[in-house]
C-alpha cells in the first residue's frame, strides 16, 4: 500500500528532476526507487531526458 509520505516524496522527486531540466540540466534523471505506481512515470521522464539530450548533442 502506497502510503501518503511516499508518494510526496516520490512527486517531489520528480519535481526535482522537472526543476533541473528547465533550467537546462537534460542529463537530470529521477530514481526509481519510488512507488511502483511512479516508477512508470520515472522511466518514461529518463527515456525523454535521454532521447532529448542526444538529439540536442547530435
Amino acid at each position: 500500500m502506497i502510503t501518503i509520505r511516499r508518494l510526496s516524496k516520490a512527486f517531489s522527486e520528480l519535481n526535482f528532476a522537472l526543476d533541473q531540466v528547465a533550467a537546462g540540466d537534460w542529463d537530470a534523471r529521477m530514481k526509481l526507487e519510488s512507488p511502483t505506481e511512479m516508477k512508470d512515470l520515472a522511466q518514461r521522464f529518463n527515456q525523454l531526458t535521454t532521447m532529448v539530450s542526444t538529439l540536442l548533442s547530435a
